[in-house]
Parts: structure tokens; sequence; C-alpha cells
């Protein structure tokens, strides 16, 4: 699965907008549109963080 779809499907499950997710890692709403629609690559920190997240998803 891509990083866009990844933070596409992470955001419906946790019923987050984008800017949600961009206050959790804190970054720019711009910047989670741009990932989610794959026009720039993500930060290794913020990839990283994305990953904690999904982490935590899965032991709910």
């Amino acid at each position: 699965m891509d990083i866009g779809t990844r933070l596409r499907v992470l955001r419906a499950k946790k019923r987050w907008s984008q800017k949600d997710l961009a206050d959790k890692l804190g970054v720019s709403v711009v910047s989670v549109s741009r990932w989610e629609r794959e026009k720039v690559k993500i930060s290794p920190l913020a990839l990283r963080r994305i990953e904690e997240i999904e982490i935590e998803e899965e032991k709910k």
C-alpha cells in the first residue's frame, strides 16, 4: 500500500480530518494533502510518527 493510501486509511479509521493528522504530526494541512496525493516525499520523522500511530491503532 502506498503512503498516500495509508494516510487516508489511517485518517478514516480515526475519523480524523487532514487538519487533525497535521496537528498530531506537527505539520501543515498542505503537507498532509501533498503526501496523500504523493506530490512530495514524506520526511522520515513524519513517517516514523505515522507508523507509531498505526501501531497504536492496531492495539485497540
